[in-house]
């Protein structure tokens, strides 16, 4: 199979596969057309058709908007303009072409895998028994204890700290409360003086529940209203004080409500195991042998068997289209790795060997065909619309990408960069205490200078960036590290180190080596993305121009209505 690469996917930098690329119009209302019918009281005529009363229902159906539209005249063009796309593609013998066939295969495939799995789903029961003997062993399920927003400042008493020491930072801290009470901003205040992670998120600890603290300090959090400020409390590693940023009350729930909630989970969780029982047993019983080396070697030439199960066989090409769909615009040029390729043709055996089970069952009737063949005629209509668009589509000139540059020039700017020395420490389960004290053995060891920043990275980082001297981040990147991060970096000089910080399972500490202010791009730095930019503005202009062409040839007439 030979791969091509149309005009429109040159300048739009998007390969063919992609089935959404022309417009939003297909992206939400090809899905609902469907061959006409003349049974039934109509809504509208075109020269090809007519639109009744039932396909107009299932056009607004299917395209689940909020409430029925006042005006059908936009819905009913657009329902046309599919079909009419749709009905040319068939002409013009794309319904054909291997790519496209392979999709439509893939729609009917995908389609009844879902009856199916929704018939299985639906045939699972829970014994009333068993959703006895799951109430009687947690009378208190879906029941919440009294629960506090909570917000800490936390002051660190170092190792080897003397009775001296302690006093001096209970004063601090009494100082701290006296600020807080006397309507002090906490987040200001915690961002400032906190030794915790929480310190980057405004000292946020978040909902605490009854009985998740040490029963001393539970017993008067609990007994707090919203805005107090509790005493200081002391701790071997420190002096803590607490906010009440909210009071949510206990709530019981009803013996109605357990059942039901007990039910539904009961039933999700062995509709889940069921579904993963058949999908496991498909893959066993199906002979899947891939040709691992072949399917990731980009040079395997597209009609290449990489895969076979039974009686069928899974191209290069073949996988190409489905990860293609599985994965966002901006990656597909990424190269197929081993676990993308395992995951992406188990997904393709189950799907086809499922479909045929479905086939067996006779569940392939008239409805569910009606609903596949909506699906069929969006892909159509799609492929339809790309063809008209490349045929038109002009390649913009040198000259032309440098005016719209020159036009365009305040939207390309090079973003903010920082660079950042990090070291991670992974919480896994049960290490949460040796993983927060190796943090602050780290920390300890930057601050009084035993250890460079590097060698403390190099000795503690369980991260990536353990043996990167210096990471370089975008704003868009840094913030892949999460909030609390991206907070404390901001908080940061040149030079300076950050405290511990938590995001999620994560601990980090962060050292800010610079940081660099947006600058304007050249234009030999964007030449591409002007292009492309450029290229889908005359993608985009084309396809509203063919839209609105169907809609004049089709002369439709809405019945009833002058217009």
């Amino acid at each position: 199979m030979t791969r091509t690469h149309n005009t429109a996917a040159r300048l739009t930098g998007i390969g063919i596969p992609c089935l959404l690329i022309f417009g939003a119009l297909l992206a939400g209302i090809a899905a609902c057309a469907r061959a006409p019918e003349t049974n039934g009281p109509l809504v509208a005529t075109y020269r090809d058709g007519v639109v009744t009363a039932a396909d107009y229902d299932l056009w607004v159906e299917a395209r689940k908007l909020s409430q029925p539209p006042e005006d059908p005249r936009t819905e009913i063009e657009q329902l046309v303009v599919v079909r009419a796309l749709a009905e040319s593609a068939i002409a013009h013998g794309l319904d054909r072409q291997p790519d496209l066939a392979f999709q439509l295969q893939l729609i009917e495939d995908r389609s009844l895998k879902t009856a199916f799995d929704r018939r299985k789903a639906e045939s699972v029961t829970i014994p009333t028994e068993e959703i006895d003997a799951v109430i009687a062993a947690n009378p208190d399920a879906f029941s919440r204890p009294r629960r506090v927003r909570l917000y800490n400042i936390f002051k660190r008493l170092e190792p080897g700290a003397t009775e001296g020491d302690r006093e001096q930072l209970r004063h601090r801290m009494e100082e701290i409360r006296h600020k807080l009470v006397e309507g002090g901003d906490f987040e200001e205040v915690a961002l400032a003086e906190s030794d915790s992670e929480t310190r980057y998120r405004g000292g946020r600890m978040g909902v605490i529940g009854q009985g998740e603290l040490p029963p001393a300090i539970d017993t008067i959090v609990m007994n707090m209203a919203k805005g107090e400020i509790s005493q200081v409390f002391e701790s071997a590693e420190g002096l803590t004080l607490l906010k009440c940023g909210g009071v949510f009350d206990a709530e019981k729930a009803s013996p109605e409500e357990i059942r039901s909630k007990t039910s539904a989970n009961l039933l999700r969780i062995r509709r889940r195991e069921n579904h993963q029982q058949r999908t496991q047993a498909t893959l066993r019983n199906s002979g899947l042998e891939i040709e691992m080396k072949r399917a990731v070697d980009p040079s395997t030439d597209g009609d290449d068997v990489i895969a076979r199960f039974g009686a069928h066989a899974l191209t290069r090409a073949q996988l190409d289209l489905i990860v293609s769909a599985r994965r966002p615009t901006n990656r597909r040029s990424v190269p197929l790795n081993e676990a993308v390729v395992q995951d992406s043709v188990e997904m393709f055996v189950v799907t086809v060997l499922t479909a045929q089970s479905a086939r067996d069952s006779d569940m392939d009737n008239d409805a569910l065909l009606a609903g596949i063949h909506i699906q069929e005629q969006r892909a159509l209509a799609t492929e339809e619309l790309r063809r008209r668009v490349d045929k038109r589509l002009v390649e913009p000139t040198d000259a032309e990408i440098n005016s719209y540059f020159e036009t365009h020039r305040n939207q390309y700017q090079h973003p903010m960069e920082v660079d950042l020395m990090m070291i991670g420490f992974s919480l896994t389960e049960g290490m949460a205490q040796k993983v927060h004290a190796d943090a602050r053995e780290a920390l300890a060891a930057i601050d009084s200078a035993a250890m460079s920043f590097e060698d403390a990275a190099r000795s503690y980082s369980d991260a990536d960036t353990r043996d990167s001297p210096i990471v370089t981040l975008t704003p868009r990147q840094l913030a892949s590290y999460g909030g609390s991060v991206g907070i404390a970096v901001r908080g940061l000089a040149p030079g300076q180190v950050s405290r511990i910080i938590r995001q999620d399972d994560q601990l980090w500490i962060v050292k800010l080596v610079d940081r660099r202010q947006p600058r304007p791009l050249a234009f030999d730095e964007v030449r591409d993305l002007v292009r492309r930019r450029l290229g889908q503005e005359r993608v985009d202009a084309l396809t509203s121009e063919i839209e609105a062409g169907v809609i004049t040839e089709q002369q439709i007439t809405l019945v009833g209505n002058d217009g």
